[in-house]
């Protein structure tokens, strides 16, 4: 069974609160609002698992190799008047198999990562009943043949590797918001109840993500009606 790390990609998307603050004369047509929300950042590590083996397979991944698609990824995002990064929260994550063209068998996996301090964290675990495409399981599921637990050591390792990288990024300090970054590392370890062999080999295509979310403000001008 061989793991390859593929991508890392940053999505970002708003999700406004409901906190406004009105900042306009009455009587105006328009007026200025500042917005308080969030800034969800998406961490997606794609891999393929592929072959047999009969216990374990693991692979390493690093953070830093995507640094520029992250950086490009905030770049994107328009109005934002401020961003406070010591605020940054993990707010959930997620496993997915996204296609399966070979075996498939209850699986079991932890994903260890290695931040700044260069200590090695189980960031979580998980488990399904079959790999099958579509497949899913998120921190919410905590049955027994489904479940993704999160350790909270790794989270908050994980957590302070991302206020850096933001409040470097908020300076215009690229270069250290990159290195930040490629101070994150993580490998993967996947177990089968029924192991694959030679005749029924793997081969499935699968997502995890990490859910990341920073406090922001915008300065909108809205129609006063």
């Amino acid at each position: 069974m061989k793991l390859n790390l593929l991508r890392t990609i940053a999505r970002v998307a708003f999700v406004l609160s409901v906190s406004l603050i009105l900042r306009a004369d009455e009587g105006c047509m328009t007026e200025d609002r500042t917005v308080e929300g969030t800034v969800p950042l998406t961490l997606t590590a794609d891999w393929v698992t592929k072959g047999f083996t009969e216990n374990t397979a693991t692979e390493n991944g690093n953070a830093g190799a995507f640094a520029q698609r992250i950086i490009d990824a905030l770049d994107d995002v328009e109005n934002i008047e401020s961003i406070d990064p010591t605020q940054v929260k993990v707010a959930g994550a997620r496993a997915r198999v996204t296609l399966n063209r070979g075996h498939s068998s209850a699986r079991s996996a932890t994903i260890n990562i290695t931040t700044t301090n260069k200590a090695a964290h189980e960031l979580m675990q998980l488990r399904v009943p079959d790999n099958q495409t579509n497949r899913e399981v998120n921190a919410s599921d905590d049955g027994t043949d489904l479940y993704l637990r999160i350790n909270a050591a790794a989270i908050s390792a994980l957590q302070a590797d991302f206020q850096t990288f933001l409040t470097e990024y908020l300076a215009g300090n690229l270069v250290a918001a990159a290195a930040a970054l490629n101070n994150i590392s993580w490998v993967a370890e996947w177990s089968s109840d029924d192991p694959p062999t030679s005749q029924d080999p793997d081969d499935f295509d699968w997502v995890t993500e990490i859910i990341l979310h920073v406090p922001a403000e915008w300065d909108l001008t809205v129609i006063n009606i």
